[in-house]
């Protein structure tokens, strides 16, 4: 009757001096309950609480929304969809961390740009698949996919200046070019817009990171983390804090995140850089050469060209940052 595809309903009862508020969150179309929680306060600061409580549903349900677009655009025919459908469902191949994923990712996200000339999230999104795919499968192609990455990234910024998602995305696509002060701006403006949005702080953990400020980047990584816990960046935002703690000279922190990650996310393969200086600098050389011998077999030969991505590639690492990462390396014995 609403017209609308979620419904959010909630209840209170109060005793005494002490409420309890029960919420759920409904799809329209099904009745299927996506998410429930309740809250038991004090009713001391009734204002503060319903501030607390507020934010608390916010940030609960973004991601669930999000999740269940995705899957619900999954399983509708390509033909059907409209642009937001097309959005989702670029996101839910996105969400696979498989280069041949991102192709098809990015199919969905141009086709949504076609219907709806005016969706800035769809150019965001597109951003996004060019920078994932140099980060996480093709290093070689940084001069091509990143430019291409920014004037998606600008274009979205310039079709909605309010979405948080598109500065998150031109913050990471500016850091990746080396412009750390306007992507770190880019990055507080996102999380000032949207306080509840796990990119945002993805972007700011990853602004300040690669800006030189690693210790400042764990925080708001954390939070993203928090925020999103099912989100296709949770890989990308573990590296972070892992390479986050490396720069900061905790290596045992580092080791931890990274080992972490290598088990859970066996195929993606930025961390496995940031878990080999960690264990040269730590003078793990034995288990540095089972590493590395594992990232070969994943990998291929080509890994061994990734040990040097820090002086090739890797242009948004400052030069101490750089020469930190390739010490490691030295000290676990894989490079001269």
């Amino acid at each position: 009757e609403l017209g609308v595809r979620y419904v959010l309903e909630g209840s209170i009862r109060k005793a005494g001096s002490r409420i309890r508020v029960t919420t759920r969150l409904v799809d329209a179309a099904t009745g299927r309950q996506i998410w429930a929680e309740h809250y038991d306060r004090d009713v001391a600061d009734v204002f503060l609480v319903q501030d607390e409580i507020a934010t608390s549903v916010c940030e609960a349900i973004q991601p669930r929304v999000e999740r269940s677009e995705r899957e619900r655009a999954a399983r509708k025919a390509p033909e059907r969809l409209d642009a937001w459908e097309c959005f989702h469902r670029g996101m839910w191949h996105l969400a696979n961390t498989e280069a041949e994923e991102i192709a098809k990712a990015r199919g969905f996200f141009a086709r949504a740009i076609q219907l709806d000339p005016q969706f800035a999230r769809a150019d965001a999104a597109l951003a996004q698949s060019y920078l994932n795919e140099v980060t996480i499968f093709r290093p070689d192609l940084r001069n091509v996919n990143v430019p291409q990455a920014l004037e998606h990234a600008r274009n979205a910024v310039k079709k909605d200046t309010t979405d948080a998602a598109a500065h998150a995305v031109l913050a990471r696509a500016l850091w990746m070019l080396g412009s750390h002060e306007e992507s770190l701006a880019e990055a507080d403006l996102a999380v000032s817009l949207e306080p509840n949005s796990a990119v945002a702080y993805g972007a700011q953990g990853g602004a300040r990171l690669w800006g030189g400020r690693p210790r400042d980047a764990i925080k708001p990584l954390q939070t993203a983390m928090r925020l999103s816990p099912f989100d296709p960046l949770i890989p990308l935002w573990l590296h972070y804090v892992a390479r986050a703690h490396y720069l900061a000279e905790d290596y045992a922190a580092s080791i931890r995140v990274a080992q972490q990650l290598r088990h859970s996310f066996p195929h993606f393969r930025p961390p496995y850089n940031t878990l080999l200086a960690a264990l040269g600098q730590t003078g793990q050389v034995d288990e540095a050469r089972i590493v590395f011998a594992e990232a070969l077999e994943r990998f291929n030969e080509a890994f061994r060209t990734y040990l040097s991505l820090p002086l090739n590639e890797l242009r948004e690492l400052r030069a101490e940052d750089r020469e930190h990462v390739i010490s490691g390396f030295r000290k676990a014995g894989l490079v001269a």
